[in-house]
């Protein structure tokens, strides 16, 4: 599970559109500590997905964002708001979006054209990215175990896909258009 956590970890800091929080909250209803490892492997990837991101934006910054705004869930109202976030709040704008629904990819990006550093930029990753990934573990966790406590645990996993599945519904649909 580590592997396909860094790799989903990677994939979504590029160009797929589905966060590793899917598979993160999946693990994290049966096992805390292994959802929390596989968040360390996602992690990684994410890095090593930002730094090929951060490149690309650098070097082409007009052909990534067209891209980028064909994936599902990104136009180019979103990537300008990643912009405008490091602009406004400098590196720290990456806690906005992990917390608020913008893509890591559209935030690496733009941040060469926005004067961070690629250290700075990973640095604030590191925690940007773990930060969002603890909050889906412990969230999924506690949420669950408030509401489906009585139920096994396929049919707790079976209600988090429900969530995700109707989470990405009105994300696709209304939230990012």
């Amino acid at each position: 599970m580590n592997f396909l956590a860094a790799l989903w970890g990677f994939a979504e800091a590029t160009l797929f559109f589905i966060v590793p929080d899917v598979l993160l909250s999946w693990l994290g209803l049966r096992d805390r500590r292994r959802a929390l490892l596989a968040s360390g492997y996602a992690l990684v990837g994410a890095l090593l997905g930002g730094v090929l991101m951060y490149d690309w934006g650098l070097r082409d910054l007009s052909g990534v964002r067209a891209v980028l705004a064909l994936l599902p869930g990104v136009d180019m109202g979103l990537l300008d708001l990643a912009r405008h976030h490091l602009q406004q709040y400098g590196v720290i704008g990456l806690f906005k979006g992990a917390l608020g629904g913008v893509p890591y990819k559209t935030y690496a990006i733009h941040a060469a054209a926005e004067g961070v550093s690629l250290f700075l930029f990973l640095a604030v990753s590191v925690f940007a990215r773990w930060l969002r990934f603890a909050v889906v573990i412990f969230a999924t966790r506690w949420t669950m175990r408030a509401l489906c406590s009585r139920y096994a645990l396929a049919i707790q996993r079976r209600w988090l896909m429900l969530g995700w599945i109707v989470f990405y519904i009105l994300y696709f649909t209304w939230l990012t258009h």
